[in-house]
């Protein structure tokens, strides 16, 4: 199994910044044969502007690679564009 880029990715793009590295998961709702990754201190993933702020613990994001895990919104800082 395999995280597959989605075709409305470019529909991600509000910026985070990770705090501190984290985990992303490929599917919160299913604790058994979990895939998992690690996010490093600094690196930018993106959020679906109806998705920011709101919804369980865990949030869909995509990566630089252009996947879609989940991850733990409270390990991120929005990127302030100025």
């Amino acid at each position: 199994m395999s995280l597959q880029p989605a075709p409305f990715l470019d529909e991600f793009a509000i910026a985070y910044q990770a705090m501190h590295d984290t985990k992303w998961i490929g599917n919160p709702a299913n604790p058994v044969n979990q895939l998992v990754g690690l996010i490093r201190q600094g690196e930018t993933i993106w959020l679906h502007p109806d998705r920011v702020g709101s919804g369980p613990v865990w949030t869909q994001a995509r990566l630089e690679d252009r996947t879609l895990p989940y991850v733990q919104l409270a390990d991120f800082k929005k990127v302030v564009v100025e």
